[in-house]
């Protein structure tokens, strides 16, 4: 079996460490930016439904409106 001098191991062993952390690091940058997309996701939704809840009361009175003229 071949062995690697002592530097090149510490070298290979810094480097996984390295990469082991970048990529947890990465995981936890991918979860907060998920956590705030959804969040923002949320908000959205609540938006379109006030939305939608105002043009549905602006159509009822409009129809309302429309029914008096026609009587």
């Amino acid at each position: 079996m071949h062995t690697l001098p002592v530097d090149e191991k510490d070298l290979r062993r810094r480097l996984t460490a390295r990469q082991r952390m970048e990529e947890e690091r990465g995981v936890a940058a991918r979860k907060r930016w998920e956590a705030d997309r959804q969040e923002k996701r949320l908000e959205w939704e609540e938006e379109q439904k006030k939305r939608k809840e105002e043009d549905d009361a602006e159509m009822e009175e409009a129809g309302q409106g429309e029914d008096l003229v026609a009587e």
